[in-house]
């Protein structure tokens, strides 16, 4: 709790304390200081439901400040780890940050899918965190602006790993597999990707969002 309102309560609980003790209320003289009193009570505990109010706000901006951060460093950092772990993987990590040799077909026999697969997961269940933020948010008017700048930002990553034939290919698949609405939703929605098997997402969506 901030130090003004520490004061401020200090101050009116120490009023009601001698109020109290010298029996001012007995006090036909001191009518005027006690409706004053009564006066500051109320304009005191304004200000203090004010600054409670203010205080709350600024605790949840910093909370979701933080979750983005961790969010990001996350859909950043966990698919690194992977790739300096094992070095064979450096041309799907040119292919998904640097755009560089995005043709499937190439030098087919020396990729190994299985790691391509666990790196492109990391990185969708990552987004797929997003996702259930960001249509949690968007139409909540205090959160729209800031969401949208993080949509912005997240759609940045996307873009460069799209790029890449195959991590396009495994983002259908765990739209097919392992994907819930909201990120089927978010996939669509800004890249028309879509599930190539609709029949049980069509099934649970009609349920919540209507047709995609």
């Amino acid at each position: 709790m901030q130090l003004d309102i520490i004061i401020i309560l200090l101050i009116f609980s120490t009023s009601i304390f001698l109020f109290y003790k010298l029996k001012l209320y007995n006090s036909e003289k001191h009518k005027s200081a006690i409706q004053l009193l009564i006066g500051l009570n109320v304009i005191f505990t304004v200000y203090v439901l004010y600054k409670s109010i203010q205080i709350h706000s600024e605790e949840i901006a910093n909370n979701d400040s933080i979750f983005f951060d961790r969010l990001m460093n996350g859909l950043l950092d966990s698919p690194i780890t992977i790739f300096v772990k094992y070095p064979k993987m450096n041309y799907f990590y040119d292919e998904i940050y640097n755009g560089i040799g995005t043709d499937i077909g190439t030098d087919i026999g020396n990729r190994d899918e299985y790691l391509e697969q666990i790196i492109t997961y990391e990185i969708l269940n990552k987004c797929t965190q997003f996702t259930e933020y960001y249509y949690g948010h968007i139409d909540i008017p205090e959160y729209t602006e800031k969401v949208k700048l993080y949509n912005v930002k997240v759609i940045k990553i996307m873009n460069q790993h799209l790029k890449s034939n195959a991590f396009k290919k495994y983002t259908v698949n765990y739209l097919n597999d392992l994907a819930g609405i909201l990120p089927i939703k978010w996939f669509k929605e800004f890249y028309n990707i879509i599930p190539s098997n609709m029949e049980n997402t069509i099934s649970a969506q009609a349920q919540s969002f209507g047709e995609l």
